[in-house]
């Protein structure tokens, strides 16, 4: 079975608590990847550590369907 990103607006309470915005129907638990977009300009600690580690022997993609077309394979 090919993978599928599906993006849901949520909140994140102060408590780590995920909270969707509007329903949605699972056939059971899902992996889930959670980006959280914060009021300044600043990028946290974790971040500037990604951002800044090497990519040698990391895949790039040109565009979601690139990724999704490797996902298939």
């Amino acid at each position: 079975m090919a993978a599928s990103l599906k993006t849901l607006d949520a909140v994140v309470e102060a408590d780590g608590t995920v909270r969707l915005i509007q329903p949605v129907r699972l056939s059971g638990p899902a992996p889930a990847v959670v980006t959280i977009l914060m009021a300044g300009d600043e990028p946290n600690e974790a971040t500037r550590r990604a951002i800044e580690e090497p990519l040698d022997g990391l895949p790039r993609f040109e565009n979601v369907d690139a990724l999704f077309q490797e996902l298939e394979t």
